[in-house]
């Protein structure tokens, strides 16, 4: 009875709910995830299976499916990938009650006039004026500053020099990130897991709010990784390859030094070769049987006619 009664306050509620959530659904940033597979070299298959150098390689393992998700998340790879895939700077369009991030739809470009880490992971505002002019600010320990510049022109920072050529009008922010924060962005950002046990199979996961970026990062990473996979191979197979060729160098010259030592004490000596020594023994011997047999034949023609 007091739910029938208070009906219009629960539908009441409920619609308030739901406009709440549609509301926050609407000011909260998308999330992009993307995903990738990539095969694991096995020993029975692939170039780990290869006999020319199987000995000789001390780095194939059964159980290389929790290493290879380590070195997939490794700092070395990350900046491998950080090589194709470029985030140096990001770009959020300011909202009032959100902030959009940017990626190839950049309104503006940010260079940099050389390498300085104080303008790393510092959060710049810029409000564009008009076609020719903008508002530059940060916040940093000092409070908020605020200054005017043209576009293209070199603009002159305790923090270093940079430069910002214009694309589209409107109120932005934008971050220099320093190496190991990019490197720490992606780590939160990446997972790798293994597909089905049993199976040399990873997956690869990559969240971000441009569905672009997800796919370009995870890209780039899977292509680091397998660049640097084919390259630890070929580099192992290369160094074998050196090591039995420097080895079979090295056993040359010795047999031919001991065959000169050899020769040399056989003519100081005066001993004759084995071989040819052989070889003459060898037709004595079937010059005496040829003889034997003639003798043979000799031998029972006197006979039949004795």
């Amino acid at each position: 009875l007091p739910v029938i009664k208070g009906a219009h306050i629960i539908l009441l509620c409920f619609a308030l709910a739901l406009g709440i959530a549609w509301r926050s659904l609407l000011y909260t940033s998308s999330v992009y995830e993307t995903s990738a597979k990539i095969k694991l070299d096995d020993i029975d298959v692939g170039i780990s299976s290869s006999g020319l150098y199987q000995d000789f390689d001390h780095f194939v393992h059964t159980n290389k499916v929790p290493a290879e998700v380590e070195v997939l998340k490794s700092p070395v790879l990350i900046e491998y990938a950080l090589d194709k895939v470029d985030l140096s700077v990001t770009y959020h369009r300011v909202g009032r009650l959100r902030n959009t991030e940017l990626y190839t739809e950049s309104p503006f470009v940010v260079k940099t006039d050389g390498w300085s880490p104080r303008l790393h992971d510092v959060v710049y505002y810029l409000s564009i004026l008009s076609a020719t002019q903008f508002s530059l600010s940060k916040t940093g320990e000092g409070g908020e500053s605020e200054s005017q510049h043209r576009f293209g022109q070199i603009i002159s920072l305790p923090e270093g020099k940079i430069t910002i050529n214009l694309n589209l009008q409107g109120e932005y922010k934008f971050r220099l990130r320093s190496q190991q924060s990019q490197i720490d962005y992606i780590k939160a950002h990446l997972s790798v897991m293994q597909v089905e046990q049993d199976v040399a199979v990873l997956r690869l996961g990559f969240k971000a709010e441009v569905a672009q970026k997800a796919s370009d990062v995870l890209n780039a990473l899977a292509e680091a990784y397998i660049t640097d996979y084919v390259n630890m191979r070929t580099g192992a197979a290369r160094q074998t390859m050196d090591f039995i060729q420097r080895q079979i160098s090295i056993v040359r010259q010795e047999l031919a030094d001991t065959e000169i030592a050899l020769r040399n004490y056989r003519q100081l000596h005066g001993l004759e070769d084995a071989r040819m020594e052989k070889e003459t023994n060898l037709r004595h011997i079937a010059q005496l049987k040829v003889q034997l047999a003639n003798l043979t034949m000799s031998q029972q023609a006197l006979d039949s006619l004795e």
